[in-house]
């Protein structure tokens, strides 16, 4: 998701060339299973990417589990390939034209994170991130990264939608921003920080999540927005705009340990200083579940263990176009969960499923949907008068 935002940004058509549908290895333990591929097809095509090249459609020399045999026999996930193909081409209206609608903005910085690469022993290696020396103002190379990655995680806990901006290619996109959030880097580049004193000085609002800017891209120092404000965490004011920051970062924790007070605390500015989400899915109750050891060689010491998922790990993406408009709900648990979904406009009444063509019609301007563990659903979006 996160790279398909910013491929949403820098180019004219988004789509995957290579979209895997078969495994590096002939001789399985275990197979991919169907559901798994449509799970991941239909996240790529809510974030955005708007056409898939399933690669290792056939079995070859050193990749199996493929769609279509050697010989040329259909397997099962053949099917998921075309339910795909045919919800794109055929059952929604417009698929090219749809826009994924967002609530907020990140920035992208380059320079930021070619910090982060400066001491990677391996920097291909998207796996493990290196977080350490060479230090720029004390602050260790790679923490930029992280905590770019994890904001747009977090931003999803709390039920909303992040787009990006390369400030440096496109910086008139930040005059629709209803805040920016700026994964925080001891340097940053000339023309981001110029964008961004700008974008905040005419009534924009800022959110610094990590180190305070000190250098620009030559090395050279810089007073970014002035200077950082005494107020950690608190609302400050600069020209007509105001900026928060947050030293230790929002987004710098790992998946599924992030840290529920930032959690908290970016909900409530978003809540007091934004418009409601386009759409926003969240768990009508906990969502809970019963491992063995939590999943660590617990059975030598017996029993199970409960355990209660505290995070939001359901997504909603509003896509919308001249000729449809359709919601993708994600659920990202190993459980299933009821969501409950509500819209910011007060237009929409109700959801058909365009696989099953179940219809749910909202209450109070929200509805319930059950969605099965990891999986999504695909519905169209009906409005008064349409």
């Amino acid at each position: 998701a996160r790279v398909l935002k910013l491929m949403n940004a820098t180019l004219r058509y988004t789509w995957s060339a290579e979209f895997m549908s078969g495994t590096w290895e002939r001789v399985l333990s275990s197979r991919v299973s169907d559901d798994h591929m449509r799970f991941m097809a239909l996240c790529a095509l809510a974030q955005g990417c708007k056409a898939l090249s399933w690669f290792m459609f056939h079995d070859r020399d050193c990749w199996g589990d493929s769609p279509v045999g050697t010989h040329g026999h259909a397997r099962p996930s053949l099917e998921v390939l075309r339910d795909v193909k045919k919800l794109a081409c055929e059952t929604i209206k417009g698929w090219d034209t749809l826009v994924p609608k967002t609530d907020l903005t990140i920035i992208y910085d380059l320079t930021s994170h070619q910090h982060s690469y400066l001491g990677d022993p391996s920097p291909c290696n998207d796996n493990a991130l290196y977080i350490g020396e060479p230090f720029v103002d004390g602050e260790k190379c790679g923490q930029a990264s992280l905590e770019y990655e994890g904001l747009f995680r977090v931003v999803e806990h709390v039920g909303r939608q992040a787009a990006v901006v390369d400030p440096v290619h496109s910086s008139a996109a930040l005059s629709d921003a209803a805040i920016v959030l700026l994964p925080g880097s001891p340097v940053v580049h000339q023309k981001t920080a110029q964008a961004l004193e700008e974008y905040v000085f005419g009534g924009g609002k800022l959110i610094v999540s990590g180190p305070w800017p000190g250098r620009e891209n030559s090395g050279a120092r810089i007073r970014f927005c002035g200077s950082a404000p005494a107020q950690v965490g608190e609302k400050v004011a600069f020209g007509r705009g105001y900026i928060w920051w947050v030293p230790a970062g929002l987004g710098s924790g790992q998946p599924e340990l992030d840290s529920l007070d930032s959690i908290s605390w970016l909900r409530n500015v978003l809540d007091r200083e934004t418009p409601a989400p386009h759409v926003r899915a969240e768990p009508e109750t906990d969502v809970s579940w019963v491992n063995w050891n939590d999943g660590k060689n617990m059975k030598s010491e017996g029993g199970v263990r409960t355990y209660i998922q505290p995070r939001n790990l359901l997504t909603a993406v509003l896509q919308e176009g001249p000729e449809d408009s359709v919601l993708f709900v994600l659920n990202h648990y190993p459980e299933a969960s009821r969501a409950s979904v509500s819209f910011a406009d007060d237009r929409v009444t109700g959801l058909v499923d365009l696989e099953t063509g179940e219809s749910h019609q909202l209450a109070s301007g929200a509805a319930g949907l059950d969605i099965d563990r990891k999986s999504a659903r695909v519905y169209r979006v009906l409005r008064e008068g349409k």
